[in-house]
């Protein structure tokens, strides 16, 4: 999956996170090695392409909004990424590019979408998974997007 990153030994792009992202110490279980300010090399098994929905990428979505761009394909048609909520809060998001649908996997396994709202409320601590993926239903389906996350505190 092509996010505007390096290239790695394999051959394939890896991300590239906006200086305001802050991304976690672990990519599910296998490390991440921080080789500058904006950059990051993924080490994973090689069966689990990161983005994928079962390899969700790990984020840490701080006071800024967490913006990350990235490429929707026939061969990679979708990209899935991990963040950790400590307490209740609300997530806000937005995203311009091609027709996507949005889905957003809570801790305990439950799915909202696709539909969700633009503002939803996280009212569970733990582990979420917001998913961006081509709207087969539609045209204009790939292409770049930027995808912006944002926590809010609860009303």
């Amino acid at each position: 999956m092509h996010f505007g990153g390096r290239s790695s030994s394999q051959g394939r792009r890896l991300p590239r996170f906006p200086a305001a992202v802050a991304v976690a110490a672990t990519f599910l279980s296998a490390p991440i090695a921080c080789t500058g300010p904006r950059s990051v090399v993924i080490a994973s098994p090689p069966a689990c392409l990161p983005g994928a929905p079962a390899c969700p990428i790990a984020l840490a979505i701080a006071a800024d909004p967490a913006v990350v761009n990235g490429d929707l394909s026939p061969e990679h048609s979708s990209a899935s990424y991990a963040f950790f909520v400590q307490a209740p809060a609300r997530l806000q998001w937005s995203v311009t590019g091609p027709a996507v649908r949005i889905v957003l996997t809570h801790p305990d396994g439950d799915v909202d979408g696709p539909g969700l709202p633009r503002v939803v409320a996280l009212m569970a601590a733990g582990r979420y998974v917001f998913s961006v993926s081509s709207n087969t239903m539609a045209e204009g389906i790939y292409g770049s997007f930027r995808l912006e996350l944002r926590l809010l505190p609860v009303d």
